[in-house]
């Protein structure tokens, strides 16, 4: 199981670090790696994900199951955090920090291990996860981040559905 996971994130930090050098290096200018990082982000990424999904055996059972845990888990945390927020005395300003650190997860890193570890099936699942739960994620973030300044419901929805 190490060297399934070794194998799925080797690849992915030799590329990080070979973007950082590139960069550093000044190989590739600034503004092309804002392009790239758009085309990626809009188009890309979008596209590995709707073609796992398109073509996965999306059946009753393990896939369900493991979003509705997922799902359940980034609730759970939402709520804790909440939880703590009455327990510990948080700040509200601070509130949205705490929510963000907890319940964000890095989705290429997500990929690699989920591929690396569960081949077709690993990318299908967890590209229903993603679909899912980015959207939970990001109604909770904007929640936790706006919870302090008493903004209406109106600016809130359209501050969810701008949320990168």
């Amino acid at each position: 199981m190490l060297a399934l996971i070794a194998t799925g994130l080797i690849p992915l930090i030799l590329c990080i670090i070979s973007g950082i050098l590139l960069n550093r290096y000044r190989f590739i200018p600034h503004e092309t790696w804002l392009s790239i990082d758009k085309l990626n982000y809009y188009f890309l990424f979008p596209a590995l994900l709707f073609s796992s999904l398109s073509g996965a055996d999306i059946g009753l059972g393990v896939f369900e199951s493991s979003l509705f845990a997922a799902l359940a888990v980034v609730s759970l945390l939402f709520a804790a955090v909440y939880l703590c927020k009455f327990l510990f005395k948080i700040n509200e300003k601070n509130l949205g920090v705490y929510v963000q650190s907890l319940i964000h997860f890095n989705t290429y890193i997500g990929l690699a291990l989920s591929v690396a570890v569960f081949q077709e099936q690993g990318l299908a699942l967890f590209s229903l996860i993603i679909a899912f739960s980015i959207p939970l994620i990001n109604v909770f973030s904007v929640l936790s981040l706006s919870h302090h300044q008493h903004v209406s419901v109106r600016i809130m929805v359209l501050n969810i559905i701008k949320t990168r």
